[in-house]
């Protein structure tokens, strides 16, 4: 099945040191309000096993307690000519389950609902970009409802979580404002060695 999930870019932005939770899946809620012993910050609230202090700073751990799809730029930004740039654009994310994707699933139905989600922000260091408009045979992928990115094509299939994928709007001079998906490379792997995993997928970043 598939949902549709139209989110509007306003929001937060994810980083901070691994403490609750991985780095790239915390965001700055130092600013937020205080009650009764939580943190309520851009309408989340943070009991205290989801929240930690450092450095004079506040994080919360959203994925603790919600589902995370991974955002290349901030929210209210999307991806102009490989840089992330204001926008006030709507950006639609189909979500899928499991391995049916020729259905809809309206998000706000009683099974799902768009709160249950959380859109952090997280751009890796290095990245090989799928692009299905140009390479439909290699570059298929499926936000999954668990948070997860579906790649039929790529490293057999295996489902990337939130720290190993970013989408957004990507526009320049060849994508006119169309969905695409960011894979990580890997640390401990060489770059031009996890593009040679798949015809068709391209090295980005650094």
């Amino acid at each position: 099945m598939q949902i549709i999930l139209i989110i509007s870019l306003i929001g937060v932005s994810a980083y901070g040191q691994k403490e609750l939770c991985n780095s790239s899946l915390s965001v700055d809620i130092t600013n937020g309000e205080k009650i009764d012993g939580k943190i309520l910050k851009n309408r989340v609230s943070y009991n205290a096993s989801n929240y930690f202090e450092m450095n004079g700073m506040i994080y919360g751990c959203p994925c603790n307690f919600k589902t995370c799809i991974t955002k290349c730029c901030e929210m209210g930004e999307v991806m102009i000519n490989r840089t992330c740039t204001k926008s006030n654009l709507k950006m639609k994310i189909p979500i899928h389950r499991k391995y049916d994707f020729l259905h809809h699933i309206h998000v706000e139905n009683d099974t799902f609902n768009k709160e249950d989600y959380f859109f952090i922000q997280n751009r890796c260091k290095s990245s090989v970009q799928l692009d299905p408009n140009i390479y439909p045979e290699t570059d298929k992928f499926f936000v999954q409802e668990n948070g997860s990115l579906y790649t039929p094509d790529f490293e057999m299939g295996t489902p990337k979580f939130s720290e190993r994928y970013c989408v957004d709007i990507f526009q320049d001079e060849s994508i006119d404002g169309k969905l695409l998906a960011l894979l990580c490379v890997p640390d401990d792997m060489n770059k031009d060695i996890y593009e040679q995993l798949e015809d068709g997928i391209h090295i980005t970043g650094q």
